[in-house]
């Protein structure tokens, strides 16, 4: 939808709605984020710097190079997705009792917890939020079977795999969509062939950002 459609009463309100909530989620992990921070710091939970390579060669050059990162606070994704997690469910307590405190109808329509079109996207945000939260704390502590700490590249496409198949399913049984668009060709329905093109979409996404997000 653009500006230019926005005509009627209910697309203006949801679109106000839509900009209140992210300024909500913003102005929390705002306020989150030097809490988290400094809990961080406190237990020196920060990037630990490899100085082997996954055949167990010496990695000399990239040991300097990245030798001012070491201790850097990792996990910061944690305020991302927990905001969210924390206003959908506040939402659900809170706006609803201050609207009717204040008999103010538009914060009750305030309440996301209660749409089953909400449940989906906030499950594989705060799932693939927590493997990667365990997969960052277990590379700090050294732990696990990965050299250098966390989880092992298998082990982890397995889990994307899990959480990627069950937004499949639901998108494809639940919902029944089974219809991609290409642009200047219009929309195509693909049938079954809809949930491995959803699961290869959203796996590529997770690892290629996961790699990305580890070459600076």
């Amino acid at each position: 939808m653009s500006f230019a459609q926005i005509q009627t009463v209910p697309e203006i309100i949801n679109l106000i709605k839509v900009l209140s909530t992210g300024v909500l989620a913003f102005a929390l992990a705002f306020a989150l984020t030097p809490l988290w921070t400094h809990v961080l710091y406190k237990y020196k939970i920060g990037i630990k710097i490899k100085k082997t390579d996954v055949t167990g060669k010496e990695l000399t050059y990239v040991s300097k190079l990245h030798a001012g990162k070491s201790g850097t606070p990792t996990m910061g994704g944690l305020i991302v997705w927990a905001s969210v997690l924390l206003l959908v469910v506040a939402s659900h307590y809170l706006f609803p009792l201050l609207a009717n405190l204040f008999d103010i109808s538009f914060l009750a329509r305030l309440d996301f917890f209660s749409r089953p079109q909400v449940w989906l996207p906030l499950f594989a945000l705060v799932t693939a939020g927590v493997l990667g939260l365990f997969d960052d704390f277990m590379s700090v502590k050294g732990w696990g079977s990965n050299k250098g700490g966390g989880m092992r590249f298998a082990k982890r496409l397995w889990w994307l795999l899990i959480i990627s198949g069950i937004g499949a399913w639901w998108f494809y049984d639940k919902l029944g969509w089974d219809r991609i668009h290409i642009p200047a060709l219009g929309d195509y329905s693909i049938g079954l062939w809809y949930i491995p093109l959803f699961i290869f979409v959203i796996v590529s996404v997770a690892v290629s950002s996961n790699e990305t997000d580890g070459l600076d």
